[in-house]
């Protein structure tokens, strides 16, 4: 097998700095991923079970044979990116409206049609011709 030389100076300050910014990331995801585990806040929880529910990971847990394997494949994707969430003016809570909180606004049709007229105009210009 081939070694694979490195450059890198793991006892360098800029290695330590990079080590503890990474730590410090890996620690906030994993906050964050046990944020999105419990399910919602507490009332919420307890709204969703008085109506006679399960909380998701319960239903899960019912489909599922004891001691079997489950990836959750995207237990972040109602949820801000980190980047975002810690951006001046991010929103505190993403918004449940089954889309993403930083998605882009949909283009309104007047804008669509402003957009089509110069060329539409263009093209009856030419046809004159």
């Amino acid at each position: 097998m081939a070694i694979l030389n490195t450059q890198i100076n793991t006892r360098s300050p800029e290695f330590a700095a990079n080590r503890d910014a990474m730590l410090e990331q890996v620690e906030s995801l994993r906050t964050l991923l046990g944020k999105v585990s419990e399910g919602g806040d507490e009332k919420s929880q307890q709204r969703h079970v008085a109506r006679g529910k399960l909380l998701v990971r319960d239903r899960i847990n019912a489909l599922l044979d004891p001691g079997s394997a489950f990836l959750e494949v995207a237990p972040l994707a109602a949820e801000v990116p980190l980047h975002l969430r810690e951006a001046e003016g991010a929103l505190e809570e993403p918004a449940r409206r089954g889309s993403c909180a930083w998605e882009r606004p949909r283009p309104r049709p007047e804008d669509a049609c402003a957009r089509v007229a110069p060329a539409r105009d263009r093209v009856a210009e030419e046809a004159k011709k």
